[in-house]
């Protein structure tokens, strides 16, 4: 399937995209699950990259492990998304603000313990999450997502994410 990705988002005329890592923070807004699970999860993630997006709006896409364990609780939330993304370079050097817009499937599989008592499954989701953030370096960006899921067995998972990514495999210069 990453393949496929990879593949989808080279253009023909030119090379492949790098392989990035994203490792970051992910704090969950719904306040039963925050209070359940704690307030700060990991998210890791791994996507095909452009070593710089363009300035027009450009096929973009990445898979999230977002993990959250405390109190016996646990949650795993893996979005697989595809959108557009986008640079807003101006004339100036140093970092370049960037926007991305995607949506797709994720499979969440949670224990919680509520209020009315433990609730768990496992299950497949639309998802959608908007990002904006800071190109770096052709190799390193900061951003700030927000991953929206749909309310399962009456709890919301959607959060607010803090993540650095950074190149881990490249296919070569242009």
């Amino acid at each position: 399937m990453l393949a496929l990705g990879l593949a989808s988002l080279a253009p023909a005329d030119s090379r492949l995209p790098d392989l990035s890592i994203t490792l970051g923070v992910y704090l969950p807004s719904g306040g039963e699950v925050r209070d359940a699970l704690g307030g700060e999860w990991l998210n890791v993630g791994i996507s095909p990259t452009p070593r710089r997006l363009s300035d027009r709006w450009t096929l973009v896409g990445d898979v999230e492990l977002i993990s959250g364990r405390g109190n016996g609780n646990t949650v795993l939330l893996a979005p697989v998304t595809l959108g557009f993304g986008r640079e807003f370079r101006g004339s100036g050097r140093g970092p370049v603000p960037f926007a991305a817009v995607r949506a797709g499937l994720a499979y969440m599989d949670y224990a919680v313990d509520t209020t009315g008592g433990r609730v768990s499954g496992k299950r497949i989701e639309p998802t959608a999450n908007a990002e904006v953030g800071l190109q770096l370096s052709d190799a390193a960006r900061l951003s700030l997502r927000y991953d929206a899921f749909p309310t399962v067995d009456g709890l919301r998972f959607d959060g607010l994410s803090l993540s650095l990514q950074v190149r881990a495999l490249s296919f070569g210069r242009d």
